[in-house]
Order: structure tokens, then C-alpha cells, then sequence
């Protein structure tokens, strides 16, 4: 699976965008947020000139990433890519790195993270003379869903963030209009917002292998970070109320130690109908090949403001079954799946019981049509505009500050 970038002709020098990731390839266990990245940069690097801050490591590990040299700029296909230890990204070496790629935007890839968002954010507001917009990706972790998890820390986070005066010295990117809708409410203030759609992976869905559909037997797949956010314990619970044979598979990394124990507790709960897998991460790679050797795939989280693992089932012409909180709706009209309230767990297990009794001949049917529909639903032509977009707009403001 690569990304596709659309050429522009040479001319102009193009703008630098320096982003803060704060993971990057080959890391893969933070999920979305590095295909996300992988994405922006893969797409715009004909417009913008990129380079990107990371630490040298993957989430929850230590061990330096394969490959990677730490403490340099390595040039990459569409990049310029610089690993560091985690503490190295202090306010003086910031400074440094601002100075020495000259950025007219600086983008922002988390936000409950001080070191590699207000520290980044605060240094740019200090620079003298062309001052770089600063343009921050929340990732969902501000929807009204996700603010619910841990939340005394968080509202004691956005607090300072307030208090310092910051949701109005930057431009958020939000990619979904609920998400959008969601920064509105929370900073109650006039604030930049730019709306612009996340770059999917694509995946030749006539290469991959249709496993067989028989009525009463079902593959499921469970693929994002083992968290509350990601409900991955809703899913089991509904699993367990289907009449037929299931094999669920759950990949991810265990985020959350924790949740991930009390999901392995419901597992064993569950009738001997049910077989359950935990396979962990899974390479980028082999997603798509993961993903396509199941029926459905199976996403109750409690919000996306993309959801790339979503995208990424669709686009494998594999039928998906999430909550209504994402930017993917009317899911059944459209022959891709369900979108359903997640206050509704019953129609989650109608929905389950539909796919579980579906024949071959359907399944195949239903397989056939997705392309075409996943195509329409995505919009791609418009998530390169609206990013483009979104840069240049930053551009602009940064020349005239």
C-alpha cells in the first residue's frame, strides 16, 4: 500500500513546513496519526517543502527504531526527517531546529502532549521577525467522547492551555465537521478553524484473496490501539449475543494495560461458539491482507475524527461496522456496512446477526459493489484541495505577521 502524490509543475520555491509528529516511519504502533502524517506529506510534498521532528523510537518502547539514525537530518522520498530521543526536544533545541528550516508553517501532530505541542507552539510565538503560523492536529482527542477519558487530567490541561492564552495562536486542523463542530463548543471563543479531510492508504482490492462466506459462520476483525476510546470491550460484549460460529480477530498494540486485561477477562466469558484471537500489531504492510482474510470489520469506538483503520477495511472492499460518531455515514444506504448510536448496543447485534447469515453469493455481490461506493463516500479530489488549502492559507498568514 503506498500513497499516491499528484504533480505540480517545478517553479516556485516552496514553502517549509516543519512538523512536530511526534512519531514517525518506521514507527507504527501510534496508529493513525503517523499514517495521517505519512499522508500529508506523501500528497503536498510537490507544494510544500517538508521536514519532520519525531523521536526515535515507537510508542511505549524504548529501543531505537530499525534504521534510524538519531540526532541528524536524513533525507527521505518527500522529506527531510530528523530522530531524536525524547529528551532532546527541549525549548533551546527547538529553537535551533526553527532557525535552521526556516518554516512558514509549524504543524502540530498532538495535543495532549506538552512537550510536542505547547513547548513547539510556545517557541514559534517567540521567534523574531517572520513568525511561523502555527497549525495543530488534535487527532479527535478533543471531541466531547474522548474528553470523558481521564478527564480531571484533561480539563486541568485545557485549563492552562486557556489560561495562557494559546487556542487563539494557532489554526486547528479539524478533519471531520464533528470535530469541528466539537473545538467550536470547547474553546467558546472565536478561533481558526481549517476543515480538511485526512489522505486515505490505497489498496487494490481485486489483488486481495475473498475468503469464503457461509451462512451461519462469520470472520470479524477487530484493528486499532487496545484503549477505552476504542471500546474494544463493547465489541465482545455484542459478539457474545449472535447465533452462529464467530472467529474474532483483535490486532492492535495494548495501549491501555488495563482495559486490555479487563477485555482478555471478557473474552473468556464468551461461548464456546466464539473463537478469539489477540494477534497484536500489525505491520503497515500487512494490513490489507490482515483486514481482507475477514468478513467484516468491527470499530465501536467512541469517536474518530478519521478513523484510518476504517478507511483503510473500506478500501479493502471489506464491509465495516463502527459507531455514528465518525465522519463515514449512511454506511448501510450505501451497501459499505452500518454506522449505529453506540447508546443502541441491540442494533449493533442485529447488524452482527445480518453479516453472520449472509451467504456467499451475497457476500460476493455486496464485495463487488464496494469499490465504486468507497470512492464516492472518500472524495479524494477534495481532501487535496482542502489541504492544499489549509497550507497555503498558513503560508499567507505567516508572510504578513
Amino acid at each position: 500500500m503506498t500513497f499516491q502524490a499528484q504533480k505540480q509543475p517545478s517553479g516556485d520555491a516552496r514553502p517549509a513546513v516543519l512538523i512536530v509528529a511526534p512519531f514517525f516511519p518506521p514507527a507504527v504502533l501510534a496508529g493513525g496519526p503517523i499514517r495521517s502524517i505519512e499522508g500529508l506529506v506523501d500528497q503536498l510534498h510537490n507544494w510544500f517543502t517538508f521536514y519532520v521532528l519525531a523521536v526515535d523510537h515507537d510508542l511505549k518502547t524504548t529501543n531505537t527504531l530499525r534504521g534510524v539514525v538519531s540526532g541528524r537530518w536524513t533525507e527521505q522520498p518527500n522529506a527531510s526527517v530528523r530522530f531524536e530521543p525524547d529528551r532532546r526536544f527541549t525549548f533551546m533545541n527547538y529553537r535551533r531546529w526553527i532557525a535552521e528550516t526556516k518554516p512558514s508553517v509549524i504543524y502540530l501532530n498532538t495535543f495532549f502532549s506538552p512537550r510536542f505541542s505547547v513547548l513547539p507552539l510556545m517557541v514559534a510565538l517567540l521567534v523574531k521577525g517572520a513568525r511561523p503560523t502555527v497549525v495543530l492536529a488534535p487527532r479527535g482527542s478533543l471531541m466531547r467522547e474522548a474528553l470523558t477519558l481521564k478527564s480531571a487530567k484533561k480539563k486541568a490541561y485545557l485549563a492552562v492551555y486557556r489560561l495562557l492564552g494559546l487556542p487563539r495562536r494557532t489554526t486547528w486542523h479539524a478533519t471531520s465537521v464533528e470535530e469541528a463542530n466539537d473545538l467550536r463548543i470547547l474553546f467558546r471563543s472565536h478561533i481558526t478553524i481549517a476543515l480538511a479531510s485526512q489522505f486515505r492508504t490505497r489498496t487494490d482490492s481485486a489483488e486481495l484473496q475473498l475468503p469464503e462466506k457461509r451462512a451461519g459462520h462469520l470472520r470479524v476483525i477487530y484493528l486499532s490501539r487496545i484503549s477505552p476510546k476504542k471500546n474494544l470491550a463493547f465489541a465482545i460484549e455484542r459478539l457474545a449475543h449472535v447465533d452462529g460460529e464467530i472467529q474474532f480477530t483483535i490486532a492492535g498494540p495494548e495501549e491501555d494495560s488495563e482495559y486490555a486485561a479487563d477485555c482478555r477477562a471478557l473474552v473468556q466469558s464468551l461461548p464456546a461458539s466464539i473463537t478469539v484471537e489477540f494477534i497484536g500489531p500489525v505491520e503497515h504492510d500487512e494490513v490489507a491482507e490482515t483486514i481482507a482474510a475477514h468478513h467484516l470489520f468491527f470499530l465501536p469506538s467512541l469517536a474518530e475524527n478519521y478513523g484510518h483503520a476504517i478507511v483503510e477495511a473500506l478500501s479493502c472492499a471489506r464491509p465495516v461496522l463502527v459507531g455514528s460518531r465518525t465522519p463515514w455515514h449512511e454506511l448501510e444506504r450505501r451497501g459499505l456496512g452500518h454506522d449505529l448510536p453506540l447508546t443502541d448496543p441491540r442494533a449493533f447485534e442485529r447488524a452482527l446477526q445480518l453479516a453472520c447469515d449472509q451467504e456467499q453469493e451475497a457476500f460476493v455481490r455486496q464485495v463487488g459493489a464496494m469499490p465504486a461506493a468507497v470512492a464516492e463516500l472518500l472524495g479524494e479530489s477534495t481532501a487535496l484541495e482542502q489541504n492544499r488549502a489549509m497550507f497555503r492559507a498558513a503560508v499567507i498568514r505567516a508572510e504578513s505577521s
